[in-house]
């Protein structure tokens, strides 16, 4: 530590004082990549348990319930005008 405040030209109490800042901004860092796997894994997870719910019932997912919807609601106004 004193060849750093030596090669410096700073006070101990200033280098220590940066080395305190560099390992709290690197815990801070560490904190929000952890924050963004978590989230990321907790969306994962969603998903994963989404498409095994579907699977058990054999159901297709929401969205596609409402494309089929509209496909059966064209098809019938279709077969309506042509009568």
């Amino acid at each position: 530590m004193k060849d750093i405040c030596e090669e410096l030209g700073c006070p101990e109490d200033k280098v220590q004082q940066w080395v305190n800042d560099v390992r709290d901004w690197a815990t801070n860092d560490s904190n929000k990549i952890r924050q963004l796997r978590r989230k990321r894994l907790r969306e994962e997870k969603t998903k994963l348990l989404a498409a095994i719910r579907q699977y058990n019932t054999g159901q297709p997912p929401e969205g596609e319930i409402q494309k089929k919807r509209w496909r059966e609601d064209c098809l019938q106004n279709s077969k309506q005008q042509t009568v």
